[in-house]
């Protein structure tokens, strides 16, 4: 058969109703159906371009005509139809979504077949019809008539099919060529710049193959989101593949999106982690591709609003402010804009969603992507993901598009994009609220251990590897000694914020039981001798006094913000006097404690009274039964313990009138289900909680110092079900602020699978519903707007006449219930950790200070000395802003001596701040420096005095330079 016509039959009038809503497989069979149409030796049959018809509206001769019917016409197509097709001697192909298929089947009726043309020239004709089809498309979406010529480019398509049938490629070639420079000719004449098509190929571990060199060696420019650690996987399984990569990275043909060692849970941890997986991930791309990436983005969530300055502080010219696993996170208005962090940083980013390169609705509704894009978009941007070898046939279709002309749009790699596009004309600001991990669930769905511990974990590790490492500092420091500044545990720390992989898929299975506890990790122990040698380092690198030696405890406090620590110091044979910088001193029964004042990156001297001396007994003891109620007071606070239950039943300061907060624990579980046609009710007020029942009350004090009240008891349902045993001690120390919570359940029913519906939690209640809550993001404090809140550090319930905070102690999940409740997550399917300690803050000056004392370890060694000079308590290094956090210190070391100090300090309240930083030793220059080391700008020294300037939520670097 000789086809006189090539015929698609569609359900719509005209182009401007073209059906591109369709998914899946009818979005599939409606490109093929059309597409299939453009092979050359079809087009060299009928001597015409293809053509189509509105279904309900067939041709009336349909002898010698090659017609297709795509699943979308088949309910409109006429009845009989395709008995007079059969009768009048027409090819009819129907129902069909594989174009090969289709082809074949057409060339089956066709006198010659195929004629023996190139695969490769018959796909180039392929992709030349589906070009028509999306510039026709975009030509009307951009509400434009079309001013193509379509005799002159139905003559040249016509010509090129006819040559290639004949076997004439490089006539064929030109006429394509030709074909496709009409097509820009006609996009040019409503658009007349490029728009721009990023290909990004996601990689992880199973991806490294035959597959992934396929994408490094394509045509068109390719990006690959590969995190650092794949690199040496790929590395050691594919070495021709890594060749490959490190080839086109080099010629440009390939680009990079990524930056990070490894996809941690990064909203949860801290600056200095996010910081210091980029190092490590910033080393190995320059290992394996001698090249690291300008362009910072991850699979996996990971976005946060500190971002921003990190990353532009480290070298990045562009980001992704997108992930491609799950979460929630907000979108730019478009799609290239100006990424604003809290503190006022930016950087360019890519801020929409790439669509799926393997799903053909993507490309099925291209043009009105497209046309959008150039309506709405500062830079006309598309950006297409996929894993490698997962594309499509209408990818292949787009990318030999581009191998003839940029009609559809100029693939580039992120580098060249970010370099090469106009700077985007607005800033797009978002705040901490808008972002929300799916880590919890995930976790629980993927029967992860530890879901809520692991990152718990972290954060005491982190910071007693913070206390070392500070320690170790000051300690240079103060010797000029610069061996062994730093250790290998930072990136061991960062890996373990993950939660274990290996749970028994059975909760029922002995296996799950056989450790019900988190086990301890060898990093453990390695921290805990590492924080041992650099307290005993930092006690022998203070200058003695000339006096007799005495034994004593030295103190130290590695932070920048003073603290008031108790100390057991039972070693000594008497208390010592009470006096700065003690601030009160107590035994009983053989213990004896002290509090003390330690002042910022310094340490406290205390030894024994020279004469004998006995605690003054407070009046009202700290810890007491009275009225029935159970009661522990400190200096600022009074917490009413209700002895039936064990729940906190009140606690109030001296200055304001009324119960700041009440807490207890609680099991919730979600409530019955709603049946149908009844009226809608919110989760929170379904949700059903256990309750407490106290079985034994402990009073113990220490007189002046420590007051304490341990619960025993059990959590029951209404009904008196057990469903958990609890203990918990209610902690009041002389002198602190904080109410200090030390918990441990032993549950005896497993929350349900929806963590966010089922946990045993600390669940607290204040009265002000108007109070407006504040949490903090990475150690920065934002407000609560979200229902499901992230906190690590704390939560600040603010009334406008008081400040009550939560302390979480590492506790990263939390639940809004209502206006004036909140659930801090405990316990959820999955988890093994049992003890937990929170705290509850009254008044705090600045909540982050005292978040991470709690978390900080408690520093002292017994020692027989002289006591430190020139003064037995002192301070190193002293801010005089509150809001400051110091992250990271370390010694300035060149040609092996110490000629000053570098410090990272993070503006924590979001309040523009100005400060003074002293240091035992003078400076006498300083400046600022960005994350790489490159000078920023010189910073004021007045008398030896650093001078900062800092806006809210900004972190710094600072290098000091002592004088020679």
């Amino acid at each position: 058969m000789k086809f006189q016509e090539l015929v698609i039959l569609l359900p719509c009038h005209s182009l401007e109703d073209f059906p591109h809503h369709h998914e899946g497989d009818e979005a599939a069979g409606l490109l093929a159906a059309w597409t299939s149409l453009w092979h050359p030796a079809l087009v060299a049959s009928a001597n015409a371009a293809p053509t189509w018809s509105r279904v309900d509206d067939t041709p009336e001769n349909l002898a010698d005509r090659l017609l297709i019917v795509p699943s979308v016409s088949e309910n409109e197509l006429p009845t009989g139809f395709v008995q007079r097709a059969q009768s009048e001697g027409a090819c009819l192909i129907r129902n069909q979504t594989d174009r090969a298929r289709i082809v074949a089947a057409a060339l089956e009726q066709l006198d010659g077949g195929d004629r023996g043309i190139d695969s490769e020239l018959a796909a180039d004709f392929h992709a030349l019809g589906y070009g028509f089809l999306q510039i026709q498309l975009l030509t009307r979406q951009m509400r434009y008539s079309s001013n193509l010529d379509e005799y002159h480019f139905n003559t040249q398509l016509v010509a090129g099919a006819q040559a290639a049938a004949s076997g004439d490629a490089a006539l064929a070639g030109e006429k394509l060529t030709a074909c496709f420079d009409l097509l820009g000719e006609e996009r040019d004449h409503f658009y007349s710049v490029d728009a721009f098509l990023i290909d990004i190929t996601m990689v992880e571990s199973s991806t490294l193959g035959e597959s992934m060199r396929t994408s490094i060696d394509s045509a068109t420019p390719s990006n690959f989101m590969i995190r650092g650690e794949l690199l040496d996987h790929l590395a050691e399984h594919s070495p021709e593949t890594m060749q490959a990569l490190s080839a086109a990275v080099a010629a440009g043909s390939a680009g990079l999106i990524g930056g990070e060692d490894i996809e941690s849970r990064l909203p949860l941890l801290s600056q200095e982690s996010v910081l210091s997986t980029l190092r490590r991930g910033g080393q190995r791309y320059v290992e394996r591709l001698d090249h690291r990436p300008t362009v910072f983005g991850r699979r996996r969530f990971g976005l946060t609003p500190c971002l921003p300055q990190i990353l532009s502080k480290f070298g990045f010219a562009g980001a992704f402010h997108v992930t491609l696993d799950d979460g929630r996170f907000p979108q730019g208005a478009q799609i290239k804009t100006r990424w604003e962090g809290t503190d006022g940083s930016a950087i360019d980013s890519i801020a929409k969603v790439p669509l799926d390169a393997t799903k053909p609705e993507t490309f099925l509704g291209l043009a009105q992507k497209l046309g959008e894009s150039m309506d709405m978009d500062h830079v006309a941007s598309i950006c297409l993901a996929h894993w490698p070898g997962q594309d499509s046939d209408w990818f292949e279709d787009l990318k030999r598009c581009a191998k003839y002309g940029s009609a559809l749009g100029k693939f580039a790699t992120v580098e060249a994009y970010f370099r090469d596009t106009y700077m985007p004309g607005q800033l797009d600001r978002f705040e901490a609220s808008q972002y929300r991990s799916p880590y919890l669930k995930q976790s629980v769905i993927r029967r992860q251990a530890d879901p809520i511990s692991a990152i718990q974990r972290y954060w005491r590790r982190r910071f007693t590897w913070d206390a070392a490492s500070n320690l170790r500092a000051l300690s240079h420091l103060i010797t000029g000694d610069s061996s062994g500044i730093r250790d290998d545990l930072e990136a061991s720390i960062d890996r373990l914020a993950e939660p274990p992989q290996a749970v028994a898929q059975d909760p029922s299975d002995a296996d799950a039981k056989q450790s019900d506890s988190p086990a301890a990790d060898p990093v453990d122990d390695k921290l805990e001798d590492s924080l041992t040698h650099a307290l005993q380092q930092f006690a022998e690198s203070l200058p003695p006094q000339d006096t007799p030696p005495e034994k004593g405890y030295l103190i130290a406090n590695p932070l920048n913000h003073a603290r008031r620590m108790l100390i057991d110091i039972s070693e000594l044979d008497r208390l010592p006097e009470a006096a700065k910088p003690v601030y009160a001193v107590g035994e009983a029964d053989g213990c004896k404690l002290a509090v003390v004042d330690v002042p910022s990156m310094g340490f406290a001297w205390l030894a024994a009274s020279a004469t004998q001396r006995t605690a003054k007994q407070t009046n009202p003891a700290m810890a007491e039964e009275s009225d029935g109620a159970l009661l522990l007071r400190n200096d600022f606070f009074e917490a009413s313990i209700n002895p039936t239950t064990g729940a906190l039943q009140s606690m109030q300061d001296y200055q304001t009138r009324g119960n700041r907060i009440s807490y207890q624990l609680a099991l919730r579980c979600s409530g019955p289900q709603q049946r149908p046609g009844e009226a809608g009710c919110d989760a929170d007020e379904a949700a059903v909680y256990s309750v407490m029942v106290a079985e034994s009350v402990d009073l113990h004090c220490v007189p002046g110092t420590r007051g304490e009240i341990l619960v025993r008891g059990k959590l029951v349902d209404r009904n008196g079900q057990l469903l958990s045993h609890f203990s918990q001690t209610y902690r009041a120390v002389r002198g602190s602020r904080v109410l200090e919570l030390e918990i441990e359940l032993d549950p005896q029913n497993e929350p349900a699978a929806d963590p966010w519906s089922s946990y045993y939690a600390a669940r607290f209640a204040w009265k002000d519903e108007g109070a407006e809550l504040f949490y903090d993001c990475q150690q920065t404090r934002h407000p609560v707007s979200q229902k499901h809140i992230e906190a690590c550090q704390f939560i600040e319930i603010d009334t406008g006449d008081s400040r009550t905070t939560l302390l979480t102690g590492g506790l990263p999940y939390h639940r809004r219930a209502g206006h004036r409740m909140l659930d801090s997550l405990l316990v959820v399917r999955g988890e093994r950790a049992r003890t937990f300690r929170l705290g509850i803050g009254v008044e705090l000056a600045n909540p982050v200070n005292d978040a991470v004392s709690l978390i900080s370890p408690t520093l002292s060694i017994l020692r027989t000395v002289a006591p430190p000079a020139p003064a037995t308590s002192s301070w190193l290094f002293h801010f005089d802003a509150k809001s400051l956090l110091a992250t990271h210190w370390e010694a300035l070391c060149e040609e092996g001596r110490i000629v000053g100090f570098r410090v990272r300090v993070l503006e924590t309240s979001g309040k523009a701040t100005r400060a003074k930083l002293r240091s035992f030793r003078p400076a006498v220059a300083a400046k600022h420096i960005d994350f790489v080391g490159e000078t920023i700008g010189d910073l004021q020294v007045e008398n030896g005095i650093v001078c900062l300037e800092m806006t809210g939520h900004e972190w710094v670097e600072v290098e000091a330079r002592f004088s020679t």
